[in-house]
């Protein structure tokens, strides 16, 4: 080995293991910090079982994630599209030494010591003072507000990716003093990696404080502002990128609330409801902003006083004796430039006009990352003027270069002996000021948060539900409105809930009608709100809790609105009370031990108490299970979401459910719509529909008829065909035309059996808004075979017409949305007749199938004598179906249908299927959106990857297999040319 590089592996062994030392001394000073949080029974933070959750769901049902589904919460969804997922996955080799819960504080432990590290190679790679380094990191660990995501809130995720500020900041100081832009690009990479773990810290903080530094310290050897960081930015937008339309939309959200702040002001922004949320969670904004003295530790502040007063001096002195001043100067910019960005997000926060940060807890961690460095900036500024006032001390006195380095060292023992000292006088006040701001897991009973260790959770866990309940039982779900249980409630059992933890929130347009159908079901079965606020009529209340249990496949119910329990809630008096729907009721008593408990400062003691659970059981004579073959006879509604809720919601007041009527979505243009598809169902709904070709879709919806269908058409509502000529031969007569006429009614029945039994005198006004309903009618006579069936005001409003072997039923009153906006008993009553008219939907056509759930994504559904199959979990668009009977395999379309968006998956047997044995295989293959994510990221990972640690090796090996394949495909081709 050449002397120059025993001489460089030497200085490499010295540096590394001074480092080492002292990086095992903060180990040593935060360790009791680490096990505060690990002794802490109940586990504390809000959201801790949330992640003990992801990580047992993993676990059970580990695939990639782009393959992956989660059928525990809302009907399932794809798993990639609930929550971030990288942490729950690196999570998941712990699972083998410890339980799920001790694995995740584990990890959330693990990250945090990262964060330590980090931060003293940051503060000393700025200061180049070991002991400075030492004191400033464990100054950092001895502040409550970089640990109150864990101990407040349980936000394992988010405080499992802070360490990459740290981390960030340092590698691009690297970067400049080595001269070496893959530092830049390594720290795009691990930044993009842990975007896929928790995007918000990213955008908040990470990314504008590392750009910051980019952009003002700087070489002259490297011209980052005009490349560097774009690729920075590039590089992890594109390792990130499953994550990136998250990121994006953060950052959409942020500038429309800035720009907000800026047209209307920010006091009056901060009033509007567009700001609530941030507001709630920020409380009073001087007590607020005062957290930043208060739950940093003082240290930072002392260090920032009498770091700035030497920096000042040392400067003035150098100045002024010397006539220059240290280089240093210029990393002051950059920090200079965060600490007044944080200042600024952190005003914004607490005035509520700030959506990224999503509470307190997460809004002032990084204040210890910039008011370290400034101290360390301070320091290694003070100590550049001070050799620049030495001048030319250090060539003429022997050994000043060796006397320099030994005052260095012996300042720096100073520091960190005096510093430790003083922080060890601060931990008794950091550990009264955590246990003050502490909160235990929100996990309901508190005994799902004892007995911690491996074998004990969640195997010897107390006894939790009755019975008489298969809490492991995938043919139904359990409705809770409590989210202190739904967190936890599927890391312990594989009974799917109805809702979960997290709201289900797809994106686009289908989000909004997510919400609203969640919203349905949570004022229908809790709180008899849908009576006392809505004003529904019980019957109608009855009926559509029916509807609802039976879609969602609720076999269960708990809730228990006891002390201790803010968000639970019984089922509503017309479900508890109703023994037509509610079979059984029992409740499990678990005890909660003692504790003395300190939350704001304040301590109460709490004694023994039993905590209580009450469960529901529901008759399964109201209820179908998740798997299932049907008979029902299917209602087609072609129109948009607004529509298809409309009918879905009367459908439901008329207690008609899945065993009676299966109702489908179509809420696509009607032109994709084929034949073959309209063979499949026996009634079609054609209200507020969309098409881009008129004559495409009539002719085929008379083809449909024609043969024997039975369609309802609404043109009530603003459609092309409510004022228009040379209408098509499904319509009873040619022209028509949409106007008020009047704002009373004004009937007269055709001789038909429809309106018989109808009470019209107290149908509600044909009022909307205080304006005059509007109706369509006919403007020309009637096609034979057309019969009116109600006249308003002398014109025919509702119209029977047979056309070849089937029915239409015409309606110009837009009746379906006047009966859902007045929820009036006559006019349901009318509704109900509509439909009988069209089909019997009277008898239970559900029948008892067997399954097998291999794994998640893969459902087998075996029966007998059915014409179609209903699975009732999300129809998302990665499902695809295979049916085999009778020796034959075919794949069959996947329709959404029930009363939600993508709604549940019903599929119709061929016809030489029907009422066979069969074997339906749904296999969920993931969808190409997030396959093409993942995708990106991998392959942009990976190059990085290899330009960064192989010298773009691989990237060569492609570029010479390309060539080479090239050559030979082209001498193919030549070959080719001359036969």
């Amino acid at each position: 080995m050449q002397p120059f590089k025993i001489k460089r592996f030497l200085q490499f062994g010295r540096s590394f293991s001074l480092h080492a030392v002292f990086i095992g001394s903060v180990l040593y000073f935060v360790f009791p910090i680490l096990t505060l949080y690990w002794n802490q029974k109940p586990a504390v933070g809000i959201d801790l079982f949330l992640s003990v959750n992801f990580v047992t769901y993993l676990q059970h049902h580990l695939t990639w994630p782009f393959l992956s589904w989660k059928y525990i919460w809302f009907d399932g969804t794809p798993t990639v599209q609930t929550y971030p997922l990288l942490h729950f996955y690196l999570i998941q080799p712990l699972l083998r030494w410890f339980s799920a819960v001790r694995a995740v504080e584990i990890y959330a432990l693990f990250s945090m010591v990262l964060f330590f590290i980090f931060s003293y190679l940051l503060f000393y790679s700025l200061s180049r003072s070991r002991g400075l380094a030492v004191v400033l990191s464990v100054a950092t660990a001895y502040s409550y507000n970089i640990w109150s995501a864990l101990y407040w809130a349980g936000s394992i995720p988010y405080i499992a990716t802070i360490f990459l500020l740290p981390l960030s900041l340092y590698l691009v100081i690297q970067a400049f003093e080595k001269e070496n832009k893959k530092y830049i690009y390594f720290a795009g990479l691990l930044s993009g990696l842990f975007i896929m773990g928790h995007p918000q810290s990213f955008i908040s903080y990470t990314v504008p404080f590392t750009a910051l530094l980019i952009i003002f310290f700087g070489s002259n050897k490297i011209k980052m502002f005009k490349w560097e960081m774009f690729v920075y930015g590039m590089i992890m937008f594109l390792v990130g990128f499953p994550q990136a339309g998250v990121g994006f939309g953060v950052i959409s959200q942020f500038f429309k609330v800035l720009g907000g702040a800026f047209t209307e002001g920010a006091a009056e922004f901060a009033d509007t409801t567009y700001a609530t949320a941030a507001g709630e969670t920020a409380g009073s904004p001087i007590l607020r902003l005062f957290d930043i003295y208060r739950r940093s530790n003082p240290l930072f502040f002392w260090g920032l006083g009498i770091g700035f007063v030497s920096a000042f001096l040392t400067t003035f002195l150098a100045f002024l004796i010397r006539g220059k001043v240290s280089y240093q100067l210029k990393i002051l910019v950059p920090f200079v430039l965060m600490g007044l960005y944080l200042f600024l997000f952190l005003y914004a926060f607490v005035l509520g006009i700030n959506p990224i940060t999503g509470g307190w807890f997460r809004a002032f961690w990084p204040s210890m990352t910039i008011f370290g460095g400034l101290i360390a900036v301070f320091w290694r500024v003070s100590a550049n003027n001070l050799e620049i006032l030495a001048g030319n001390l250090k060539d003429r006195v022997p050994f000043f270069k060796w006397g320099s380095w030994i005052v260095g060292g012996i300042s720096g023992g100073i520091v960190l002996y005096v510093g430790i000292a003083y922080l060890q006088t601060t931990y008794l006040a950091f550990q009264k000021d955590t246990l003050s701001y502490v909160s235990e897991s929100s996990a309901f009973p508190t005994v799902i948060s004892l007995n911690l260790e491996k074998g004990e959770w969640p195997e010897k866990l107390p006894k939790l539900v009755p019975n008489w309940l298969d809490a492991n039982d995938l043919n139904y779900r359990l409705y809770d409105m409590d989210a202190t249980v739904n967190i936890w409630w599927s890391s312990v059992f594989k009974m799917p809930l109805a809702r979960g933890y997290l709201d289900a929130s797809p994106g686009g347009e289908s989000g909004e009608n997510v919400a609203g159908w969640q919203y349905w079901r949570n004022v229908t079965f809790s709180k008899d709100e849908i009576v006392d606020v809505w004003k529904v009529p019980k019957e109608m209340a009855i009926n559509q809790a029916k509807f609802l249990l039976d879609w969602g496949a609720i076999g269960y119910m708990e809730g228990a609105p006891v002390y201790g329990r803010n968000y639970a809630s019984l089922p509503s008096t017309y479900i508890r009370d109703n023994p037509d729907i509610v079979k059984k009721t029992e409740s499990v008593f678990t005890l909660r031990p003692a504790k003395y408990f300190q939350i704001e400062g304040r301590g109460w003691d709490i004694p023994d108490t039993q905590q209580e659970l009450k469960y529901f059981e529901i008759n399964k004579d109201v209820v179908s299970p998740i798997y299932n073959a049907t008979n029902a006879p299917s209602i087609l509604v072609v129109g948009d979401a607004i529509g298809q809720d409309t009918i879905m919601r009367n459908v439901a007041s008329l207690g008609l459910d899945s065993k009676k009527v299966i109702i489908v979505q179509w809420n696509k243009n009607a032109d994709s719509l084929s034949e073959s598809d309209l063979k499949n169902f026996d009634v079609v709904f054609l209200y507020r529909y969309k098409y881009k070709n008129a004559r495409k879709v009539f002719k085929r919806l008379e083809n449909f008829v024609k043969g024997g269908g039975k369609l309802f058409i609404e043109t009530g509502t603003e459609q092309v065909e409510s004022n228009a000529s040379s209408l098509p031969a499904i319509f009873p007569f040619d022209s028509q035309e949409r106007k008020p006429l009047g704002r009373a009614w004004d009937f007269k029945m055709g001789d038909n059996n429809i309106t018989k039994g109808i009470n019209f005198n107290i149908f509600s006004e044909p009022i909307f808004d205080g304006n005059e309903w509007n109706f369509s009618y006919p403007t020309d006579s009637l096609r034979s075979g057309a019969n009116v069936l109600i006249y308003n005001h002398g014109k025919p409003v509702l119209i029977e017409y047979a056309l070849g072997g089937g029915k239409v039923i015409w309606s110009g009153m837009n009746f379906p949305g006047h009966v859902q906006g007045n929820r009036n008993i006559e006019e349901l009553k009318l509704f109900k007749n509509i439909l009988f008219e069209l089909q019997d939907f009277s008898q239970n056509k559900n029948l008892k199938v067997s399954f097998e759930r291999p794994t998640s994504e893969t459902v087998i559904i075996k029966g007998s004598g059915a014409k179609a199959i209903l699975f009732k979990e999300s129809a998302y668009a990665g499902w695809g179906l295979t049916v085999k009977a009778e020796g034959k395999s075919r794949s069959l379309p996947i329709y959404e249908s029930g009363p939600m968006v993508h709604g549940y998956m019903y599929a119709v047997l061929p016809d030489e299927m029907k009422n066979k044995p069969f074997i339906a295989e749904f296999k969920y293959h993931g969808e190409m959106v997030y396959k093409f994510n993942y995708f990106i990221s991998f392959v942009a990972t990976f190059l990085v990857f290899d330009y960064i640690f192989l010298g773009k090796k691989f990237s060569a090996l492609l570029k010479r297999s390309y060539a080479f394949l090239h050559r030979g495909a082209g001498k193919w081709w030549e070959r080719e040319d001359e036969i």
